[in-house]
């Protein structure tokens, strides 16, 4: 599995130092959506580097990320297509100290219909967002800008903002 350490150079360590680390300011459970963890994985610079720092702020116990057993499973469809290897991190990302997994509760299920019909997100984003909600999470972290249609009920930090340096860093709602 891949690090969860400072040693990356260049561009993505600096992105970790400044735009991550002022989105998530103030806010100490996060939700984190499928896109963020497949450039992870899959090491897609300079946006895995800003992953590798939320996963290690976690595991290191600076905040709590959450994800939803959705984004377990879409995870897991493309690394089963790649092999036993990719499934296996995919495995040990979740059994780890830095990403706690939410099952799909009834509250999660009634909570992303609402944001679906309320917000015209698609079904997977909705679980997504309801879980970040239902679990008490202040920020979503992800890559999708239909997302952003949350504002007012959670902070989104949209990754490719931070690689562009346009996302300025948010409060908690109600903060």
């Amino acid at each position: 599995m891949r690090s969860h350490g400072p040693n990356r150079e260049g561009k993505g360590r600096e992105l970790r130092k400044t735009g991550l680390a002022r989105a998530l300011r103030g806010h100490d459970r996060v939700a984190v959506d499928t896109a963020p963890l497949v450039y992870f994985l899959g090491g897609h610079a300079p946006r895995d580097a800003l992953v590798d720092d939320l996963l290690a702020r976690a595991a290191a116990g600076e905040l709590e990320v959450v994800a939803s057993v959705v984004t377990e499973a879409e995870l897991l469809v493309g690394a089963l297509r790649a092999g036993s290897r990719e499934a296996a991190l995919v495995g040990q990302l979740f059994d780890g100290p830095a990403v706690r997994v939410v099952p799909v509760s009834r509250q999660v299920a009634r909570r992303a219909a609402e944001l679906r019909a309320g917000h015209g997100l698609r079904m997977v984003d909705a679980v997504v967002a309801a879980t970040a909600l239902e679990e008490g999470c202040t920020a979503l972290v992800g890559n999708d800008r239909a997302s952003r249609r949350l504002v007012g009920q959670i902070s989104y930090v949209h990754l490719d903002d931070l690689v562009d340096g346009s996302q300025e860093p948010g409060p908690p709602p109600g903060g």
